[in-house]
Formats: C-alpha cells, sequence, structure tokens
C-alpha cells in the first residue's frame, strides 16, 4: 500500500516534492477509509483508484 510518496532532482522535479495520502490529524474528511497497519495502530487514508494497461 502506497501512503507517501517523495521526490528530488528527477526530470524537471527540482525541488523535493511529496505526495501522501494520509489524512492530516487536524483535517476531517468524509471520504477517509480507516487502514490498520502491521504494528496495530491505525491510520486515515485517502481512496485511490487506479488501473494499468
Amino acid at each position: 500500500m502506497l501512503l507517501r510518496f517523495r521526490v528530488a532532482n528527477a526530470l524537471s522535479l527540482r525541488d523535493e516534492q511529496e505526495l501522501s495520502f494520509v489524512v492530516p490529524h487536524d483535517e476531517d474528511a468524509a471520504a477517509a477509509r480507516t487502514v490498520e497497519l502491521s504494528d496495530g495502530k491505525s491510520i486515515e487514508v485517502y481512496p485511490l483508484l487506479g488501473s494499468r494497461r
């Protein structure tokens, strides 16, 4: 499961950029889903659908 992706200095992305699907603690998102991690903790994440061609 991809929760965060960070990239820097690649192709046209010079500065560090991060794509995160984790809901911030101070934000209430109606579309968020709760996911339990392997260490027993749970976090809220935004759902994402993708397809491979």
